[in-house]
C-alpha cells in the first residue's frame, strides 16, 4: 500500500463508533506502525 511503498510499512484498519445522538457512527483509522518505523523515527528525533 501507500504508507508500505513511502517506508512506513502499518497494519491499518478501520473502525465503527456509535455516537450519541447521531444516526452514523463514526469511521475511526487506526494505523500500527511497523516497530522498524516506531525505532528509525525515535533516532530521527
Amino acid at each position: 500500500g501507500v504508507l508500505d511503498n513511502a517506508g512506513f510499512p502499518a497494519v491499518v484498519t478501520a473502525h465503527f463508533v456509535p455516537i450519541e445522538g447521531q444516526q452514523r457512527p463514526r469511521t475511526t483509522i487506526l494505523i500500527k506502525f511497523a516497530e522498524e518505523v516506531l525505532r528509525r523515527e525515535s533516532r530521527l528525533g
